[in-house]
């Protein structure tokens, strides 16, 4: 077979493309395009993308960017995301293999069906499928082995631990170096989400909901 003229790009995961919820993540990002009013015309940001999942949002992210930390705690999620960058030859992104939570422990990290919702909430433990114990560090452990001295966006994606990690003294430490969080909300957690918008106004940050996108929220340095 003749070698191709081209280049080619690729995006890997494991199991279906329906229990990655891979057309949802695309809509959202390319459709929707619910980043995309805070990074046109920019770059060389530094992001920092906690819960990266597959790498399609760093991927993404890759091109407004001088360098993208991905953090994903996932065994299976964080081999999809380097092979994924490695292929593509993406430079520019880090790929960082721990969970972010509010102190330096292994924890267990539960695991759904839904490969999308992988965390260490128990509320999304499925008996059907394996736990494994990850590295977690706090968002402050983070800025200072990466060495981060500014985030122009942060990218939170948790499932259900957000307003731990938003409320914790270890994110206030680090809320001045931040000037833009999107983020993802989630209800099911137990968690009143005034927490939320409280937390983020005693850090520092102004609160909105992308219109359209119930979930996720906006938080810009005032």
């Amino acid at each position: 077979m003749e070698k191709p003229r081209f280049p080619l790009r690729a995006i890997f995961w494991s199991g279906t493309p329906e229990e990655n919820f891979l057309g949802h993540i695309f809509s959202e990002i390319y459709k929707e395009q619910i980043y995309e009013p805070y990074l046109i015309g920019k770059k060389d940001l530094t992001i920092v993308e906690v819960g990266a999942h597959v790498g399609i949002a760093s991927l993404y992210f890759s091109q407004y960017a001088k360098q993208v930390y991905a953090v994903e705690p996932s065994a299976e999620h964080f081999f999809a995301l380097s092979t994924m960058l490695d292929f593509n030859r993406v430079r520019n992104v880090k790929p960082i293999k721990k969970a972010i939570y509010i102190e330096k422990k292994v924890l267990p990290f539960y695991h759904n069906r839904n490969k999308t919702m992988y965390s260490l909430h128990q509320a999304v433990e499925d008996n059907s499928q394996p736990t494994e114990g990850v590295e977690a560090i706090s968002l402050a452990d983070l800025f200072e082995e990466e060495k981060i001295e500014h985030a122009d966006l942060l990218k939170l994606d948790v499932e259900g631990s957000e307003i731990e990690i938003l409320s914790g003294k270890a994110f206030r430490e680090i809320a001045p170096k931040i000037e833009l969080i999107i983020g993802e909300s989630h209800g099911w957690s137990g968690r009143n989400p005034n927490q939320l918008r409280e937390a983020l106004r005693k850090a520092g940050f102004s609160f909105e909901i992308i219109p359209a996108q119930a979930n996720i929220f906006v938080a810009k340095k005032k």
